[in-house]
């Protein structure tokens, strides 16, 4: 019979959860005194990640141990303790749980007043006069780092970037670089990066754009890009490829070759170089006649169709909402084929 000192009994380690990080942050304060996580079945990931500070051992056989802490309602024939605790992490009253009534259990621990309380009141129910203890839960906070906040207004398309964009975001994982993307997009296809975080198309993103450390564009080609322009007026770096375009309007930020060789990485997390932009210069003032304008944006309104009906071609389906002028609505409303939503 294998036999442990303090023994932290339950009967899943899951993906994520407070459960989860209750053993991690035991483990990086408290580690040095011989604690074995037992359970019967784990996420990997969570599995190396408490394991860095604690063993963690599957449930196969009888253990032996000093104390025996117990994780909800796990069953404990297979542990042979000198004592066991309960551990309380919920509202055993509010979610209905059963309290566990095991001879064996000592003492009962919970993390909070409330739940304290309530498994106090389940316990007197069973017959159990016995008092909870509060034992908060452990926490050690290191100084975080700080997040590269990325953003990509673009379709996840060959000529604008996908595949770089996916190099990118490997190689900034694989060099431990904490990173959040935001990606404007409508395109079905995405990106399978979990730092990606995929958000509608909006027609302004500027807010988006001044709090990110950088604008990614990746694309094969551009002709005037807008998002890196926008950037860059923001005093938002660009990571880019080598496009003429863009090398003409003198964007500031990362250029990176089109073969994603030898990207950066560190630098582009610890060198945010600051951006000083002016864009270029239009001559639209040249190119337009000077005539003041008349137009009123008021006469742009919205109407909802009242049928199907087919012009130039060009079918409208029924209860469609068109955005059309005011001489077109009204010819519209007249023909019976649709009617004001605002005015």
């Amino acid at each position: 019979m294998v036999e442990y000192t303090n023994v932290i009994l339950c009967n899943g380690i899951g993906q994520i959860g407070g459960i989860e990080t209750f053993f991690y942050e035991l483990g990086k304060k408290y580690g040095k005194y011989d604690i074995t996580l037992v359970y019967n079945y784990a996420d990997n990931n969570q599995l190396k990640r408490i394991g860095k500070y604690i063993r963690c051992v599957r449930l196969t056989k009888k253990i032996k141990c000093k104390k025996c802490f117990l994780m909800y309602n796990v069953a404990i024939d297979m542990v042979e303790a000198e004592e066991y605790i309960q551990l309380i992490h919920a509202n055993y009253k509010v979610q209905n749980m059963l309290v566990n009534t095991n001879p064996k259990i000592t003492r009962y621990y919970g993390v909070s007043e409330w739940v304290v309380k309530d498994y106090e009141e389940l316990l007197r129910k069973e017959g159990i006069l016995k008092e909870v203890g509060i034992c908060y839960n452990p926490i050690t906070i290191e100084k975080p780092r700080k997040i590269l906040k990325l953003i990509s207004p673009t379709r996840l398309t060959k000529e604008k970037g996908k595949e770089r964009m996916e190099i990118l975001g490997r190689k900034l994982h694989e060099a431990n670089i904490p990173y959040l993307w935001l990606v404007f997009t409508n395109d079905f296809e995405k990106i399978d990066i979990p730092n990606i975080v995929y958000m509608k198309p909006t027609l302004d993103i500027r807010d988006y754009i001044a709090e990110s450390d950088y604008l990614v564009q990746l694309s094969d080609t551009e002709g005037c890009p807008y998002s890196l322009i926008e950037a860059n007026c923001l005093g938002v770096p660009c990571i880019y490829t080598p496009i003429p375009s863009v090398i003409e309007i003198g964007i500031q930020g990362y250029m990176l070759p089109f073969d994603m060789k030898d990207i950066p990485t560190n630098d582009i997390y610890n060198k945010i170089p600051k951006v000083n932009y002016e864009p270029p210069k239009d001559i639209w003032n040249k190119l337009l006649i000077h005539k003041p304008s008349t137009y009123n944006p008021n006469d742009i309104v919205e109407v909802i169709s009242k049928k199907t009906f087919e012009e130039n071609g060009k079918w409208t389906m029924a209860n469609q909402v068109m955005v059309v002028n005011r001489e077109e609505a009204e010819r519209l409303i007249k023909e019976d084929k649709a009617r004001y939503i605002q005015i």
